[in-house]
C-alpha cells in the first residue's frame, strides 16, 4: 500500500490511529477541498492538526490522489474505502482503533474530538454523535476486517451498516461555546456556495 503520511504528536492515545479523509473527489466544489485554505491553513493541515490536539499520537491521510498518502486498497467507495484500507494496512495492523475525520468539517471543535475519543478508548466500541456518522471512532479488529471485506464484496457501501453490525455507542451532540459561530460545528464543506457561506461568518465575526 506504499507509504503513509504520518504526522506525529507527543501525546495521545495509545495505539489509536487519526485517519483523515481526503480521497473525495470534491465534484460538486469544483476544486479540491484538501486545498483550501481556511483560517491560515489547509483543510487537510487543519483536520490533522485537529486531530492531534485531541491527543492522537499518529495521524494518516486517506487519498488517492495526495502523493504518500494511503491509497484505497478498493477505489471510489467513499469512508468504506478508507475504512478497509487502513483495517488492512502495516500500522492498522498494529493499531487498535481509528479514529476518521474528514477534511470538509473546518468548523467541529477539538473538544467534541477528545470526548468522542475518550468515549470509545473507554467502552471499545464505535462511537460518533448523534445524527452524525462523522467523525466517528472505531476499533480496529478481525471481526472489523470481516465485516468490511463482505461489505466490499457486496458493494454496500453504507456507514450506517458498518456501524449497526458493529454494534455503537451515540454520543448526544454537544453545544459549542463560541456563541459568535452561527454555523453548526458539524458544518459539512461541499460546494462553493457553502465555502462562500463559510468565509462571510469569518468576515462578520472579526466585524464585531
Amino acid at each position: 500500500m506504499g507509504n503513509s503520511i504520518v504526522v506525529d504528536s507527543k501525546t495521545g492515545l495509545n495505539e489509536t490511529i487519526g485517519l483523515v479523509l481526503a480521497g473525495g473527489r470534491s465534484t460538486r466544489m469544483g476544486q479540491d477541498k484538501s486545498q483550501l485554505v481556511y483560517r491560515q491553513s489547509t483543510l487537510l493541515a487543519g483536520a490533522c492538526k485537529a486531530l492531534k490536539q485531541a491527543g492522537l499520537e499518529n495521524v494518516i491521510v486517506s487519498s488517492n490522489r495526495i502523493k504518500g498518502a494511503l491509497a484505497d486498497v478498493v477505489p471510489n467507495c467513499g469512508p468504506i474505502s478508507a475504512i478497509h484500507a487502513m483495517a488492512h494496512s502495516h500500522t492498522g495492523r498494529k493499531a487498535k482503533a481509528m479514529v476518521i475525520l474528514p477534511i470538509d468539517m473546518p468548523l467541529l471543535p477539538v473538544e467534541f474530538l477528545k470526548q468522542m475519543c475518550l468515549q470509545g478508548n473507554k467502552i471499545r466500541t464505535v462511537c460518533h454523535f448523534e445524527s452524525h456518522p462523522l467523525p466517528a471512532y472505531i476499533p480496529i479488529d478481525d471481526k472489523l476486517r470481516e465485516i468490511l471485506n463482505n461489505q466490499m464484496h457486496n458493494n454496500d457501501l453504507s456507514l450506517k451498516a458498518l456501524f449497526a453490525k458493529l454494534g455503537k455507542s451515540v454520543l448526544a451532540t454537544p453545544n459549542s461555546d463560541n456563541e459568535c459561530n452561527q454555523m453548526s460545528s458539524f458544518f459539512n464543506l461541499n460546494t462553493p456556495q457553502d465555502w462562500a457561506h463559510l468565509l462571510e461568518q469569518d468576515v462578520n465575526i472579526a466585524a464585531r
